[in-house]
């Protein structure tokens, strides 16, 4: 007789066996249903920061009226790697910043590279001869079909740092980082961050150093996003012509307005007209545009009319005109993190970086590098978001205070001036007298501090003689 796979009591009691089976069965879903409820939370956490930090950078004065294109799940990729590596009231603002306070690291580590795996899938190319007569065409028909977006992760070090093993092995499982070693200093240095920037981006951003850094530079953290997606239904390019363009300035320019007749998904919020156009055969990346009900400036795009104004899901034959636009910029973000709560991790002082590397370390700079092009055929776009990592030294002098000339001089004492006085000329160094408990020997009294008294006292202890006398 074969030996049953449970405890034999096991198998004669199937009511029990049922109910176990049944309790482990409504374990598992609700792991499951937990594991969904943290991503969906999560999801609309990382949207709210989203629209937290374009808006800052919206509104800042930098850039209040340029045109923009920034990247927020880039910028939310390069922080969540640095988070990995704070610690305390650091990690505590990171996480009110970044709008993940509840969440562990791990938790939002789980989460970026659930998502990741996600937007970048897209099937492997196969080339079918019955199907394309080249291999070119079947390529171009496949680029059409399935939009690319990539995202990668690299963090570097300055020679003299090591990253602890605990960080580097935490980048590498959730966020397939690469991780090495190079001379920030050096030209050769710079080179090999630039490369990588470059090639990731597929040459739209082909550097983020200019030169050579300084040597206060410790630790360089990257994430960078690339996408290319054709409309699913193109703009015929004869179709485009010179047309007004009013801009919020209230000049009126020629534009090359592109144009297109099909079915989109339009609606309507409280302050924007929305059409949502989708890219590739399945829809899984839209872009959709928000403009203004009423005259040419822009309200403020909240995180509710976002939301409100991708929901349309039915779409309705229209006469779409856009124009083709390019943008490119630059955002330094550490102001608008700092006005988000993350303060410490930019205080060499207060900053604590100790799950990133034994030597101390504060965030020096956060900025972000982004394109983007759109014009009949689709949109490519990408960005490069960068958190750089600086060494915790003693500070430099900042210049010399010689006190070499006539001065005054006050002594305070809480809001009381006790002191205040001046010095125009030195005699010789001066000195703090000291007690002593010795005496001329001319027959005079003294008390123990050298005070010559009148009469000798009645009771205690004073010098007459140049002797100790106790009464």
């Amino acid at each position: 007789m074969p030996r049953p796979l449970l405890p034999l009591p096991y198998t004669l009691q199937p009511n029990v066996m049922m109910r176990n089976l049944l309790l482990a069965f409504l374990l598992v879903s609700n792991v499951a249903a937990s594991a969904q409820d943290n991503q969906e939370s999560l999801s609309m956490r990382q949207q709210q920061f989203a629209f937290d930090i374009f808006q800052r950078v919206a509104n800042s004065a930098d850039h209040q009226k340029d045109n923009l294109c920034f990247s927020p799940l880039s910028a939310e990729m390069a922080l969540s790697m640095a988070q990995n590596g704070a610690a305390g009231n650091t990690l505590a603002e990171m996480q009110t910043a970044m709008h993940t306070d509840g969440f562990s690291c791990e938790e939002v580590n789980i989460y970026n590279q659930q998502l990741s795996g996600i937007l970048t899938k897209r099937p492997s190319f196969e080339y079918n001869p019955k199907e394309y007569a080249t291999e070119e065409e079947a390529r171009k028909q496949y680029e059409w079909k399935y939009p690319l977006c990539e995202l990668a992760n690299s963090a570097w070090a300055a020679p003299d740092i090591t990253m602890l093993e605990s960080f580097q092995k935490t980048l590498r499982t959730y966020y397939d980082a690469g991780i090495g070693n190079v001379d920030f200093c050096t030209q050769e240095g710079i080179d090999e961050v630039n490369n990588w920037v470059n090639e990731k981006t597929h040459n739209l951003i082909p550097r983020i150093f200019d030169e050579p850094q300084s040597d206060d530079l410790a630790i360089v953290l990257a994430n960078t996003l690339y996408f290319k997606g054709n409309w699913t239904k193109p703009f015929a390019p004869d179709s485009t012509q010179a047309r007004p363009f009013n801009q919020a300035d209230g000049t009126v320019v020629e534009a090359e307005m592109m144009r297109t007749i099909g079915k989109f998904a339009i609606g309507e919020t409280h302050s924007f007209r929305t059409a949502k156009m989708p890219y590739g055969q399945d829809g899984k990346f839209t872009m959709t545009l928000f403009v203004p009900i009423d005259g040419v400036e822009l309200p403020t795009l909240t995180y509710d009319e976002w939301k409100e104004g991708t929901s349309p899901e039915e779409y309705t034959p229209i006469d779409l005109q856009l124009p083709r636009f390019y943008v490119e910029g630059r955002y330094d973000l550490k102001d608008v993190l700092i006005e988000m709560g993350m303060v410490d991790a930019f205080d060499g002082s207060l900053a604590d970086f100790s799950n990133m590397s034994d030597q101390a370390l504060r965030v020096s700079k956060v900025y972000q590098c982004s394109k983007i092009v759109v014009d009949e055929m689709g949109t490519e776009a990408t960005a490069v978001s960068v958190v750089e990592m600086g060494k915790v030294t003693t500070p430099k002098p900042e210049g010399t205070f010689l006190v070499d000339r006539p001065f005054y001089f006050t002594i305070e004492g809480k809001d009381a001036l006790l002191f205040v006085g001046r010095v125009n000329l030195l005699h010789g160094t001066a000195r703090i007298a000291t007690p002593s408990t010795t005496a001329p020997r001319d027959g005079g009294i003294y008390d123990l501090q050298g005070r010559r008294l009148t009469q000798a006292p009645a009771k205690g202890i004073f010098i007459q003689n140049g002797k100790k006398v106790i009464r």
